[in-house]
């Protein structure tokens, strides 16, 4: 029998880890935003929530929120592959940080296979959407993330990330892109449902980001708010927290906050009607789950592999670098994206395995 979302107010939580506040011991379900967002709409005297969290600390990229939503994939299989996203992401130091029990809350129940995300979106009577996409597509977008490029500082430590985070800087068509990939994301969950309410994220920023970084998340964050008014929907401002620390996530007091304001947007916006940007195409899934998700990946690593020898080249050109000193500037970058792409193929073949 189908599962029935008619009388559901479904949340869906898309797709980076902003909103994971994952511990490794006293774990609760509500750590997480969107059932914490939940718990404060039930409070409210709203009934029937159907929270689904698709953060990852891997699996974490717009295309991802495409190959999610593209394929209509069950509760089931998002958390396998969660769960494998947690062992992808425990490379290198990230062992001393990332605890393997992280997996407990991404626990597979019975009926997840049940529920499926797109349907869910779809077939709600009412549907929230916490989308939080832009950061680690702004990081890759050159191989370089604030940790790294503060640790280039330290003698003896490899300078190229300086150098791409220098040209991130200057590559406005970059930045663009990762806020154009919102907008796609945007129009997909819109192509779904027309009404859904959505709250967006920008990125969070720790006291300590060097200028560099500064200036280019506050750009893109600036970027993001107009875009979410441009759709006529809500804009969650992280940054007006006080609840900064070295990472580059909230601390608890900092994910409390952000859920009470999005469950106070959310609760306005359910009663009262919105007016939706216009011109926005259906969005057409289909139901073939993982084995979608795996085709759709191998075409993207496909164009991973083109994309990033055709950008090296050109910063060749532009740069006046001879093509020995671009691919050593960009060897993190022409190795770890088309990388990332065959490990994300991995994750879906193996979260086959999981939801058997």
């Amino acid at each position: 029998m189908d599962y029935d979302y008619r009388d559901k107010i479904t949340l869906v939580a898309l797709n980076d880890s902003l909103l994971q506040n994952l511990k490794s011991h006293n774990q609760t379900k509500n750590d997480i935003v969107v059932y914490r967002v939940a718990e404060k709409l039930n409070a409210k005297g709203l009934e029937n929530i159907l929270p689904i969290d698709c953060g990852s600390l891997f699996v974490n990229k717009q295309h991802n929120i495409t190959e999610f939503l593209k394929n209509n994939l069950s509760l089931a299989e998002i958390k396998a592959v969660q769960q494998l996203g947690i062992d992808k992401a425990r490379h290198g130091v990230a062992k001393l940080a990332i605890s393997p029990k992280l997996k407990n809350y991404y626990t597979i129940e019975q009926g997840d296979n049940e529920i499926h995300i797109s349907d869910a979106i779809k077939e709600s009577k009412k549907v929230g959407v916490l989308l939080s996409c832009v950061s680690n597509d702004m990081m890759t977008s050159v191989w370089a993330d604030p940790i790294s490029y503060m640790l280039a500082h330290i003698p003896l430590m490899d300078k190229t990330a300086l150098k791409r985070a220098a040209i991130l800087l200057r590559e406005k068509p970059l930045r663009q892109n990762v806020v154009d990939g919102l907008k796609i994301n945007m129009e997909q969950i819109l192509g779904i449902n027309a009404n859904a309410k959505i709250c967006t994220f920008g990125i969070y920023s720790p006291m300590v980001l060097p200028q560099t970084f500064d200036i280019i998340i506050d750009e893109i964050n600036y970027n993001v708010h107009q875009v979410t008014r441009e759709y006529n929907q809500n804009y969650i401002d992280i940054n007006s927290l006080n609840s900064k620390i070295i990472d580059f996530h909230p601390n608890t007091k900092g994910y409390e906050d952000i859920s009470t304001s999005v469950a106070d947007r959310l609760r306005y916006a359910f009663h009262t009607e919105g007016i939706t940007k216009r011109g926005i195409s259906e969005f057409e899934y289909n139901n073939l789950g993982l084995d979608g998700a795996i085709s759709d990946i191998q075409k993207y690593g496909l164009q991973e592999k083109n994309y990033v020898e055709q950008f090296v080249s050109y910063i060749e050109q532009k740069y006046n670098y001879s093509e020995e000193q671009a691919n050593k500037i960009f060897n993190a970058f022409l190795v770890g994206r088309p990388q990332e792409a065959v490990d994300m193929e991995e994750i879906y073949t193996k979260a086959k395995t999981l939801v058997k």
